[in-house]
């Protein structure tokens, strides 16, 4: 999924597509923002991602579970 999405935003970014990525932590350790800059950028993630270690888009949303895309 995430090597599709960094294609689409490289490809697409220009043409006014927009990518948000949603970190919502399954474990404790995963709360950390620092977890998660270093996460995207050992993934070349260069789109933004949002942090919600509260879970409130998750449960917004009616996630599942992890991955998902909406």
């Amino acid at each position: 999924m995430i090597p599709q999405l960094r294609d689409w935003h490289g490809r697409y970014a220009t043409t006014g597509l927009t990518i948000v990525g949603v970190h919502s932590p399954e474990f404790f350790w995963e709360k950390p923002h620092d977890k998660v800059v270093e996460a995207t950028g050992r993934l070349g993630i260069a789109y933004p991602v949002v942090q919600d270690n509260d879970l409130a888009i998750w449960n917004r949303w009616g996630v599942r579970a992890w991955p998902t895309t909406v």
